[in-house]
């Protein structure tokens, strides 16, 4: 093979070669084609030599038993952001509001957020007032006599079938709030790394 055209070889071997090293080596072998002024098909031979293979036919066989290695990125990433869910359980310390409304009810049922459809996600500390006659509370960035210490998460235009809105949660017990923090951080560095 020419210099330029080993300047462009790989690490390409008969158990490595995929569909897309099959297009490296056809492009290679088209370099020493053009370099050497021999047929296509005795570049495809000397590209397919030199990386490991007895004749091109056999880098053909190869290819056709190994995935995609796009197609097996794509399906890991699909993996990934089925798996990008943080957990709120249920309990009488945890309060829950969405469509960034101000009034908070009680968390009935396990909630969980798919943070790979999430835009933002802001923590706040503030205070909760009491219960309501309506069985609700509101969340203060001040404090205010009688009103009790909390933690806030805001998971900001939360996309759902194309539709944009805001989950918030005031966790009243820090050792929950601590627990979800913790996963949401320990997802989202997943994510910042895509």
């Amino acid at each position: 093979m020419t210099k330029r055209a080993e300047d462009k070889t790989s690490e390409m071997q008969p158990e490595t070669v995929d569909s897309l090293g099959l297009i490296r080596l056809k492009k290679l072998a088209k370099i020493v084609r053009k370099e050497t002024g021999c047929k296509l098909s005795e570049a495809l031979e000397q590209v397919a030599k030199a990386h490991g293979f007895k004749s091109w036919n056999n880098v053909h066989r190869f290819a056709s038993k190994r995935p995609n290695s796009s197609q097996i990125l794509i399906e890991f990433e699909e993996i990934w952001r089925q798996n990008m869910f943080v957990e709120i359980k249920a309990n009488n310390t945890t309060l829950f509001s969405q469509g960034g409304g101000s009034s908070y009810y009680e968390l009935e049922h396990e909630l969980r957020i798919n943070l790979y459809r999430v835009a933002a996600v802001s923590f706040e500390p503030g205070y909760c007032d009491p219960i309501s006659s309506r069985n609700t509370r509101s969340f203060w960035p001040d404090e205010k006599p009688g009103y009790e210490k909390c933690q806030r998460i805001v998971f900001s235009d939360l996309i759902e079938e194309c539709l944009l809105e805001a989950h918030s949660i005031i966790f009243l017990d820090t050792g929950d709030y601590h627990r979800v923090k913790r996963a949401i951080d320990e997802l989202t560095a997943g994510k910042a790394n895509k």
